[in-house]
Order: C-alpha cells, then sequence, then structure tokens
C-alpha cells in the first residue's frame, strides 16, 4: 500500500481575503496603535489588571510621557512611537506570524491588549500593498519591509515564502528613543477616500479617546493628523452620599471587576443621562462605552 499524503498548507491568498473581509478601517489603525501600547506595557511593565483603573491626582499631562503619532492621507499611513519598541526575537518568531504560539500567547494573554497575533498583519493589508516596520529597543533593533504584497501572496508554495525579509539595524541609545515607525503605502483604493475625508478622522479621534481611556495622558499621549486626543473619562461619581459597590470575582480563570455607582456630576453639579450605562474594559482597552443596548441588558433581549 502505497504512504500518500494529503496536504492541508494555508494559503495566501485566502488568509488575506479572510483577515480582511470583515473589519473596518478604524479598526485596523486601533490594532496598530495596540501594538504600539504593547511596547509601553511591556517597557514599563504596566499592570492591566485593576490598579490600571486607580487614576490618581499625580496622572498629569506632561512633556516627559512617550506618544504614538498617527498620520494619514490617501497616499501613505504612518504610526511612531517611542514606547520601548520590540526585540529583533519577537519579530524574528512573532510579530509576522499569523497566530502566536502558545507559549507567547500565554504571556501575551497578562501582558497585552491583544493576544491572538492577527492584527498588524490584518492592517497592513487592509489598508496597501507596500509597508515598513522599524523596530529599535535599547538592546536591539530591526527592518522588516514589503514593496509589492501583492507579488509576495503569489508566492506561495511552500510554507517557507511565508516570510519577510528581515534586516538587523543598530539599537536605540536610550529609552526615550525606543520605538517602533509603521509605514504602509500603495493605499488601496477602497480605503482612500476614507483616508482624505474629514469625518473618519473626527470619529478615529472619538475612538481612540474612548478605547484608550485608561492610558491617554496617564502612561502615553496620542497624536492623530499632528492633534492630541484627549481621553473620555469614565464618570464614576463618588462622594460623602455615594460611594461605588465593588464586586470582584473571578470566572473561567478571568478576573473581573464589577463597579457600580452614579455618574458623575459636572462643574455645575448637573447629571447627563447619555453618561450613563454599562462602561466595560478588557486589558484595559474599553470595548464597551455607556452602554444601554441588549449587549449589556438582558431585558432589551
Amino acid at each position: 500500500m502505497t504512504d500518500l499524503r494529503a496536504h492541508a498548507i494555508p494559503r495566501k491568498r485566502f488568509f488575506v481575503e479572510m483577515f480582511t473581509r470583515d473589519i473596518s478601517l478604524k479598526d485596523c489603525i486601533l490594532d496598530l496603535i495596540d501594538n504600539s501600547i504593547d511596547g509601553l506595557v511591556r517597557a514599563q511593565d504596566i499592570d492591566l489588571g485593576e490598579s490600571l483603573l486607580k487614576i490618581g491626582s499625580d496622572d498629569k499631562v506632561n512633556g516627559d510621557k512617550p506618544e504614538i503619532k498617527v498620520n494619514f492621507s490617501s497616499r501613505q499611513l504612518s504610526v511612531r512611537d517611542n514606547c520601548g519598541g520590540m526585540s529583533t526575537e519577537e519579530a524574528k518568531n512573532e510579530m509576522f506570524n499569523f497566530g502566536h504560539s502558545l507559549e507567547y500567547y500565554e504571556m501575551a494573554k497578562e501582558r497585552s491588549l491583544g493576544v491572538y497575533g492577527v492584527g498588524l498583519k490584518r492592517a497592513l493589508f487592509k489598508i496597501g500593498r507596500s509597508f515598513s516596520v522599524i523596530s529599535k529597543t535599547t538592546q536591539t533593533g530591526f527592518k522588516v519591509a514589503e514593496d509589492n504584497l501583492e507579488e509576495w501572496i503569489k508566492k506561495d508554495k511552500s510554507l517557507d515564502d511565508w516570510s519577510f525579509d528581515m534586516e538587523i539595524t543598530e539599537q536605540a541609545r536610550t529609552q526615550k528613543t525606543a520605538g517602533t515607525r509603521i509605514v504602509v503605502k500603495k493605499i488601496r483604493n477602497s480605503v482612500k477616500h476614507l483616508l482624505d475625508d474629514q469625518s473618519f478622522e473626527d470619529e478615529l479621534k472619538k475612538d481612540v479617546a474612548r478605547v484608550y481611556t485608561f492610558f491617554l495622558n496617564r502612561f502615553v499621549r496620542i497624536k492623530i493628523n499632528d492633534k492630541y486626543v484627549d481621553p473620555i473619562e469614565v464618570p464614576i461619581g463618588e462622594s460623602e452620599d455615594v460611594t461605588p459597590a465593588i464586586e470582584r470575582q473571578e470566572i473561567d480563570n478571568v478576573n473581573v471587576t464589577i463597579i457600580a455607582s452614579l455618574a458623575a456630576r459636572d462643574q455645575k453639579g448637573q447629571w447627563f443621562a447619555d453618561q450613563a450605562g454599562w462602561y466595560i474594559a478588557c486589558n484595559g482597552r474599553m470595548v464597551a462605552t455607556a452602554d444601554r443596548t441588549s449587549l449589556t441588558n438582558k431585558d432589551r433581549l
């Protein structure tokens, strides 16, 4: 009996089309910002647990905070940060994989906003057909670039074709200059019009203000087309008469903290109904804001 094997290898075009089909351009840019925030978490050893919710009076904006700068037009998109960078070892073995190894996944779910290892690649393929990633830590530096992703997709005879050329560069001289720069060019026609649309830029700023509210102006500052974004605060009210109720649970090895209170008053002592609802954060990333829909209210199902 002949020993035959049926091939079950992945195909690049299938992966690229499936990964980019249902994600919005805004979410792709947020994925790229996640990459910068993850570098910041590693560099500063930020606890993504309950302590992230504790924002005190010492969390003031100053010029010493790392920055993430997002700039875009119909010609190119760039995300540049000085948040610590990524090591060459991580770049070689994890950063460009379609999914993380089990060992890296176990580490990432405790120390990263993104844990599945698809966001960066999905964003690059969704936005354009040419990219470069340059990253430097205080120990290592590298550059990965591909000028024609369409040709890269066509080269698909074996798993050896699922790689990008990697160049070793000099490391950052100081911690303040350690970081990553991602540039995407040859913008796809399907997203060009959005990158030149002021309303898209305005909506992206709102999303960034909401999603990264626990990081903004506390650990990092974010600029979009040269304008700083301020956080949308979580309005948990507290006074002599109102004390938030706090409950902690562990569900399937996930630590859950629930805080219930009235919404905070504004400077005039007024409440606003649009601030009421569920605020849900996962690994420090806000995923729902003032939600009162069926997502959080079973009576609406």
